[in-house]
Protein backbone atom coordinates (compact mmCIF):
# COMPACT_ATOMS: atom_id res chain seq x y z
CA UNK A 1 0.00 0.00 0.00
CA UNK A 2 1.45 3.36 -1.02
CA UNK A 3 0.71 7.00 -0.41
CA UNK A 4 -2.47 7.96 -2.31
CA UNK A 5 -0.75 10.25 -4.79
CA UNK A 6 2.64 11.67 -5.58
CA UNK A 7 3.48 15.03 -4.08
CA UNK A 8 1.94 17.79 -6.11
CA UNK A 9 0.59 21.26 -5.58
CA UNK A 10 0.14 21.99 -1.90
CA UNK A 11 -3.34 22.38 -0.47
CA UNK A 12 -3.63 25.16 2.13
CA UNK A 13 -3.48 23.39 5.47
CA UNK A 14 -6.18 25.35 7.26
CA UNK A 15 -8.44 25.21 4.23
CA UNK A 16 -8.37 21.43 4.47
CA UNK A 17 -9.22 21.65 8.14
CA UNK A 18 -12.33 23.67 7.42
CA UNK A 19 -13.38 21.52 4.48
CA UNK A 20 -16.97 20.28 4.69
CA UNK A 21 -15.72 16.91 3.45
CA UNK A 22 -14.09 16.12 6.79
CA UNK A 23 -16.29 14.62 9.49
CA UNK A 24 -15.22 17.39 11.83
CA UNK A 25 -14.43 21.05 11.84
CA UNK A 26 -11.66 23.42 12.80
CA UNK A 27 -12.68 26.26 15.08
CA UNK A 28 -11.50 29.74 14.20
CA UNK A 29 -8.17 30.57 15.84
CA UNK A 30 -9.71 33.94 16.74
CA UNK A 31 -12.79 32.48 18.40
CA UNK A 32 -13.41 31.11 21.88
CA UNK A 33 -10.07 29.34 21.96
CA UNK A 34 -8.33 32.66 22.69
CA UNK A 35 -6.57 32.51 26.05
CA UNK A 36 -4.27 34.77 28.02
CA UNK A 37 -0.95 33.68 29.44
CA UNK A 38 0.08 34.55 32.98
CA UNK A 39 2.33 37.20 31.48
CA UNK A 40 -0.75 38.87 30.03
CA UNK A 41 0.02 38.11 26.38
CA UNK A 42 -2.84 36.44 24.48
CA UNK A 43 -2.41 33.17 22.61
CA UNK A 44 -4.71 31.00 20.52
CA UNK A 45 -5.61 27.33 20.13
CA UNK A 46 -6.93 25.55 17.09
CA UNK A 47 -9.76 23.24 18.14
CA UNK A 48 -10.37 20.18 15.96
CA UNK A 49 -13.95 19.03 16.46
CA UNK A 50 -15.04 15.48 15.67
CA UNK A 51 -18.64 14.97 14.61
CA UNK A 52 -20.79 11.85 14.72
CA UNK A 53 -22.86 10.48 11.83
CA UNK A 54 -25.59 13.04 12.59
CA UNK A 55 -23.26 16.01 12.63
CA UNK A 56 -23.29 16.31 16.43
CA UNK A 57 -19.94 17.31 18.02
CA UNK A 58 -18.59 14.41 20.09
CA UNK A 59 -14.88 15.14 20.34
CA UNK A 60 -12.59 18.18 20.51
CA UNK A 61 -8.81 18.36 20.38
CA UNK A 62 -6.91 21.55 21.21
CA UNK A 63 -3.65 22.43 19.51
CA UNK A 64 -1.72 25.54 20.49
CA UNK A 65 -0.83 27.93 17.66
CA UNK A 66 2.11 29.62 19.36
CA UNK A 67 5.63 28.72 18.26
CA UNK A 68 7.50 29.09 21.56
CA UNK A 69 7.68 26.14 23.94
CA UNK A 70 6.45 22.55 23.49
CA UNK A 71 2.95 23.58 22.41
CA UNK A 72 -0.44 22.58 23.79
CA UNK A 73 -1.89 19.25 22.65
CA UNK A 74 -4.93 18.19 24.63
CA UNK A 75 -8.33 16.57 24.25
CA UNK A 76 -11.22 18.46 25.83
CA UNK A 77 -12.63 16.68 28.90
CA UNK A 78 -15.66 14.46 28.34
CA UNK A 79 -14.87 13.61 24.71
CA UNK A 80 -15.91 10.35 23.09
CA UNK A 81 -12.60 8.96 21.77
CA UNK A 82 -14.37 7.11 18.94
CA UNK A 83 -15.35 10.33 17.17
CA UNK A 84 -12.02 12.08 16.88
CA UNK A 85 -11.27 14.20 13.80
CA UNK A 86 -11.92 12.01 10.73
CA UNK A 87 -13.16 11.67 7.15
CA UNK A 88 -15.07 8.80 5.52
CA UNK A 89 -14.32 8.13 1.86
CA UNK A 90 -15.46 5.54 -0.66
CA UNK A 91 -12.32 3.42 -1.12
CA UNK A 92 -11.30 0.48 1.07
CA UNK A 93 -8.30 2.33 2.56
CA UNK A 94 -8.15 3.89 6.02
CA UNK A 95 -5.23 6.15 6.98
CA UNK A 96 -4.50 6.51 10.70
CA UNK A 97 -2.59 9.44 12.27
CA UNK A 98 -1.63 10.47 15.78
CA UNK A 99 -2.87 14.06 15.52
CA UNK A 100 -5.17 16.18 13.30
CA UNK A 101 -2.22 18.36 12.24
CA UNK A 102 -0.39 15.25 11.02
CA UNK A 103 -3.47 14.22 9.04
CA UNK A 104 -3.79 17.66 7.42
CA UNK A 105 -0.06 17.86 6.74
CA UNK A 106 -0.21 14.49 4.96
CA UNK A 107 -3.11 15.68 2.82
CA UNK A 108 -1.27 18.89 2.04
CA UNK A 109 1.61 16.82 0.69
CA UNK A 110 -0.43 14.07 -0.96
CA UNK A 111 -3.77 15.69 -1.62
CA UNK A 112 -5.00 14.69 -5.07
CA UNK A 113 -8.35 12.85 -4.85
CA UNK A 114 -7.93 12.70 -1.08
CA UNK A 115 -11.71 12.55 -0.55
CA UNK A 116 -11.89 9.00 -1.91
CA UNK A 117 -10.00 7.58 1.08
CA UNK A 118 -10.83 7.50 4.79
CA UNK A 119 -8.77 9.14 7.52
CA UNK A 120 -8.78 9.34 11.31
CA UNK A 121 -6.65 11.21 13.85
CA UNK A 122 -6.36 9.24 17.07
CA UNK A 123 -5.43 12.36 19.08
CA UNK A 124 -2.92 10.10 20.79
CA UNK A 125 -2.24 6.43 20.17
CA UNK A 126 -5.41 4.79 21.47
CA UNK A 127 -7.16 2.39 19.08
CA UNK A 128 -10.76 3.51 19.78
CA UNK A 129 -11.23 5.85 16.80
CA UNK A 130 -9.61 3.37 14.42
CA UNK A 131 -11.82 0.48 15.50
CA UNK A 132 -14.94 2.67 15.40
CA UNK A 133 -14.17 3.72 11.82
CA UNK A 134 -13.75 0.08 10.80
CA UNK A 135 -16.93 -0.96 12.59
CA UNK A 136 -19.01 1.76 10.97
CA UNK A 137 -17.53 1.37 7.47
CA UNK A 138 -17.46 -2.29 6.49
CA UNK A 139 -15.89 -1.48 3.12
CA UNK A 140 -12.61 -0.57 4.83
CA UNK A 141 -10.15 -3.46 4.59
CA UNK A 142 -6.71 -1.87 4.17
CA UNK A 143 -5.35 0.11 7.12
CA UNK A 144 -2.28 2.31 6.80
CA UNK A 145 -0.73 3.30 10.13
CA UNK A 146 0.85 6.72 9.55
CA UNK A 147 2.11 7.40 13.06
CA UNK A 148 5.16 9.40 14.06
CA UNK A 149 8.62 8.18 13.15
CA UNK A 150 9.88 8.06 16.73
CA UNK A 151 10.06 5.63 19.63
CA UNK A 152 6.45 6.12 20.76
CA UNK A 153 5.05 6.04 17.22
CA UNK A 154 6.95 2.85 16.31
CA UNK A 155 5.72 1.05 19.42
CA UNK A 156 2.16 2.25 18.85
CA UNK A 157 2.26 1.02 15.25
CA UNK A 158 3.29 -2.45 16.45
CA UNK A 159 0.57 -2.52 19.09
CA UNK A 160 -2.14 -1.28 16.71
CA UNK A 161 -1.08 -3.85 14.11
CA UNK A 162 -1.64 -6.62 16.65
CA UNK A 163 -5.05 -5.19 17.55
CA UNK A 164 -6.03 -5.10 13.88
CA UNK A 165 -4.98 -8.72 13.40
CA UNK A 166 -7.07 -9.75 16.40
CA UNK A 167 -10.07 -8.09 14.76
CA UNK A 168 -9.50 -9.88 11.46
CA UNK A 169 -7.76 -7.08 9.53
CA UNK A 170 -4.64 -8.71 8.13
CA UNK A 171 -3.87 -5.98 5.60
CA UNK A 172 -2.16 -3.45 7.88
CA UNK A 173 0.76 -1.40 6.58
CA UNK A 174 3.07 0.95 8.48
CA UNK A 175 3.70 4.15 6.50
CA UNK A 176 6.36 6.31 8.15
CA UNK A 177 7.20 9.95 7.42
CA UNK A 178 10.72 10.74 6.32
CA UNK A 179 11.13 13.18 9.23
CA UNK A 180 9.79 12.87 12.78
CA UNK A 181 6.15 13.35 11.73
CA UNK A 182 4.12 14.46 8.72
CA UNK A 183 4.11 18.11 9.78
CA UNK A 184 7.90 18.00 9.87
CA UNK A 185 7.83 16.49 6.36
CA UNK A 186 5.66 19.41 5.26
CA UNK A 187 8.11 21.89 6.76
CA UNK A 188 11.01 20.15 5.03
CA UNK A 189 9.15 20.24 1.70
CA UNK A 190 8.97 24.04 2.00
CA UNK A 191 12.63 24.43 2.94
CA UNK A 192 12.03 24.99 6.66
CA UNK A 193 14.05 23.36 9.47
CA UNK A 194 12.48 20.01 10.37
CA UNK A 195 13.01 17.56 13.19
CA UNK A 196 14.63 14.35 11.90
CA UNK A 197 13.16 10.88 12.35
CA UNK A 198 14.08 9.03 15.54
CA UNK A 199 14.71 5.31 15.12
CA UNK A 200 13.73 3.06 18.01
CA UNK A 201 16.82 2.16 20.05
CA UNK A 202 15.80 -1.50 20.20
CA UNK A 203 15.57 -1.66 16.42
CA UNK A 204 19.05 -0.15 16.18
CA UNK A 205 20.75 -2.65 18.50
CA UNK A 206 18.72 -5.79 17.74
CA UNK A 207 20.55 -6.77 14.49
CA UNK A 208 23.97 -6.80 16.14
CA UNK A 209 22.69 -8.69 19.20
CA UNK A 210 21.02 -11.29 17.00
CA UNK A 211 24.09 -11.67 14.81
CA UNK A 212 26.30 -12.38 17.83
CA UNK A 213 23.83 -14.99 19.10
CA UNK A 214 23.60 -16.58 15.63
CA UNK A 215 27.40 -16.91 15.58
CA UNK A 216 27.31 -18.57 19.02
CA UNK A 217 24.62 -21.00 17.84
CA UNK A 218 27.00 -22.50 15.29
CA UNK A 219 29.28 -23.92 18.00
CA UNK A 220 26.87 -25.00 20.76
CA UNK A 221 26.07 -28.65 21.52
CA UNK A 222 22.49 -29.88 21.85
CA UNK A 223 23.26 -33.16 23.65
CA UNK A 224 21.82 -31.93 26.98
CA UNK A 225 19.52 -29.20 25.76
CA UNK A 226 16.92 -29.43 28.55
CA UNK A 227 19.35 -29.34 31.47
CA UNK A 228 21.49 -26.66 29.80
CA UNK A 229 18.53 -24.31 29.30
CA UNK A 230 17.26 -24.82 32.84
CA UNK A 231 20.74 -24.28 34.27
CA UNK A 232 21.29 -21.08 32.31
CA UNK A 233 17.99 -19.62 33.51
CA UNK A 234 18.90 -20.45 37.11
CA UNK A 235 22.29 -18.77 36.66
CA UNK A 236 20.54 -15.75 35.13
CA UNK A 237 18.46 -15.33 38.29
CA UNK A 238 21.47 -15.69 40.57
CA UNK A 239 23.60 -13.17 38.67
CA UNK A 240 20.77 -10.64 38.63
CA UNK A 241 20.26 -11.07 42.36
CA UNK A 242 23.87 -10.04 42.94
CA UNK A 243 23.79 -7.23 40.37
CA UNK A 244 26.05 -8.99 37.85
CA UNK A 245 24.11 -7.82 34.79
CA UNK A 246 26.81 -8.64 32.26
CA UNK A 247 27.06 -12.27 33.39
CA UNK A 248 23.27 -12.53 33.60
CA UNK A 249 22.91 -11.42 29.99
CA UNK A 250 25.64 -13.85 28.95
CA UNK A 251 23.38 -16.60 30.29
CA UNK A 252 20.31 -15.53 28.29
CA UNK A 253 22.45 -15.05 25.20
CA UNK A 254 23.82 -18.57 25.56
CA UNK A 255 20.31 -19.94 26.11
CA UNK A 256 19.12 -18.05 23.03
CA UNK A 257 21.98 -19.58 21.02
CA UNK A 258 20.87 -23.07 22.14
CA UNK A 259 17.27 -22.40 21.09
CA UNK A 260 18.43 -20.97 17.77
CA UNK A 261 20.61 -24.04 17.16
CA UNK A 262 17.58 -26.24 17.87
CA UNK A 263 15.62 -24.21 15.31
CA UNK A 264 18.40 -24.65 12.78
CA UNK A 265 18.43 -28.41 13.45
CA UNK A 266 14.68 -28.63 12.79
CA UNK A 267 15.15 -26.83 9.47
CA UNK A 268 17.92 -29.20 8.42
CA UNK A 269 15.67 -32.15 9.18
CA UNK A 270 13.04 -30.54 6.94
CA UNK A 271 15.66 -30.23 4.19
CA UNK A 272 15.79 -26.41 4.50
CA UNK A 273 19.18 -25.50 6.00
CA UNK A 274 20.01 -21.79 6.33
CA UNK A 275 23.12 -19.81 7.22
CA UNK A 276 23.95 -17.62 10.20
CA UNK A 277 22.93 -14.31 8.62
CA UNK A 278 19.47 -15.62 7.77
CA UNK A 279 19.12 -17.10 11.26
CA UNK A 280 19.92 -13.70 12.78
CA UNK A 281 17.49 -11.95 10.45
CA UNK A 282 14.62 -14.30 11.25
CA UNK A 283 15.19 -13.99 14.98
CA UNK A 284 15.44 -10.21 14.73
CA UNK A 285 12.04 -10.07 13.02
CA UNK A 286 10.50 -11.64 16.14
CA UNK A 287 11.85 -8.94 18.46
CA UNK A 288 9.23 -6.18 18.54
CA UNK A 289 9.87 -3.16 20.80
CA UNK A 290 6.28 -2.87 22.03
CA UNK A 291 6.54 -6.42 23.37
CA UNK A 292 9.86 -5.91 25.13
CA UNK A 293 9.18 -3.77 28.19
CA UNK A 294 9.53 -6.16 31.12
CA UNK A 295 12.07 -5.33 33.78
CA UNK A 296 15.23 -7.43 33.44
CA UNK A 297 15.05 -8.55 37.09
CA UNK A 298 11.60 -10.06 36.56
CA UNK A 299 12.21 -11.46 33.09
CA UNK A 300 12.86 -14.99 34.39
CA UNK A 301 9.21 -15.20 35.44
CA UNK A 302 8.27 -14.94 31.76
CA UNK A 303 11.13 -16.98 30.32
CA UNK A 304 10.82 -19.99 32.64
CA UNK A 305 7.31 -21.03 31.52
CA UNK A 306 8.18 -20.38 27.87
CA UNK A 307 11.24 -22.63 28.06
CA UNK A 308 9.26 -25.38 29.78
CA UNK A 309 6.47 -25.13 27.21
CA UNK A 310 8.83 -25.60 24.26
CA UNK A 311 10.68 -28.44 25.99
CA UNK A 312 7.38 -30.20 26.74
CA UNK A 313 6.42 -29.97 23.09
CA UNK A 314 9.84 -31.29 22.11
CA UNK A 315 9.45 -34.34 24.39
CA UNK A 316 5.87 -35.14 23.33
CA UNK A 317 5.60 -38.77 22.16
CA UNK A 318 4.51 -39.82 18.70
CA UNK A 319 5.60 -39.33 15.10
CA UNK A 320 5.52 -35.71 13.95
CA UNK A 321 4.02 -34.72 10.63
CA UNK A 322 5.72 -32.10 8.48
CA UNK A 323 3.30 -29.49 9.86
CA UNK A 324 4.22 -30.54 13.41
CA UNK A 325 7.90 -30.18 12.62
CA UNK A 326 7.38 -26.71 11.23
CA UNK A 327 5.46 -25.70 14.34
CA UNK A 328 8.26 -27.10 16.47
CA UNK A 329 10.79 -25.10 14.49
CA UNK A 330 8.79 -21.88 14.93
CA UNK A 331 8.52 -22.57 18.66
CA UNK A 332 12.31 -22.78 18.93
CA UNK A 333 12.73 -19.58 16.90
CA UNK A 334 10.23 -17.72 19.08
CA UNK A 335 12.00 -18.92 22.21
CA UNK A 336 15.38 -17.83 20.82
CA UNK A 337 13.96 -14.33 20.24
CA UNK A 338 12.42 -14.19 23.72
CA UNK A 339 15.76 -15.16 25.28
CA UNK A 340 17.55 -12.48 23.22
CA UNK A 341 15.16 -9.71 24.31
CA UNK A 342 16.88 -8.99 27.66
CA UNK A 343 20.13 -8.15 25.87
CA UNK A 344 18.30 -6.06 23.27
CA UNK A 345 16.50 -4.07 25.97
CA UNK A 346 19.69 -3.59 27.99
CA UNK A 347 21.75 -2.48 24.97
CA UNK A 348 18.95 -0.13 23.88
CA UNK A 349 18.88 1.52 27.29
CA UNK A 350 22.65 1.92 27.21
CA UNK A 351 22.37 3.49 23.75
CA UNK A 352 19.78 5.97 25.02
CA UNK A 353 22.06 6.94 27.91
CA UNK A 354 24.94 7.48 25.49
CA UNK A 355 22.78 9.56 23.14
CA UNK A 356 21.58 11.70 26.04
CA UNK A 357 25.16 12.26 27.17
CA UNK A 358 26.17 13.25 23.64
CA UNK A 359 23.33 15.77 23.48
CA UNK A 360 24.31 17.25 26.84
CA UNK A 361 27.95 17.52 25.76
CA UNK A 362 26.94 19.17 22.50
CA UNK A 363 24.71 21.63 24.35
CA UNK A 364 27.44 22.53 26.85
CA UNK A 365 29.89 23.21 24.01
CA UNK A 366 27.51 25.70 22.37
CA UNK A 367 26.87 27.66 25.56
Amino acid sequence: MERPVQRGAAIPLWQLGCSAGLRGSLSSPNGRSRKRQRSGHPYHNAVFVGLDENGVPRHAHKRGLYSQGPGLKRNVGGCDARYSFHHCGTSDCLYIFEAPVDLLSFLTLYGKDWQSHSYAALCGTSEHAMLWMLEQNKNLRHVLLCLDHDEAGIEASGRLTEILHKHGYTSATVLQPECKDWNEDLKAAHGLPALPAEEHPQLIVAPSVCQLIAEKSESVKLDSLESDLSGLLQSYRVHLHWGRFGKALDCTDQASALALAAYSRELRQLGEPIGGEELAKRMCEHILPHQNHSDLKNRHRELGPKVQSVLARQKAPGIRSEADKRQMAEAWLGLAADLAKPSVKYEAEELKKWQKQQQENSLSMTM
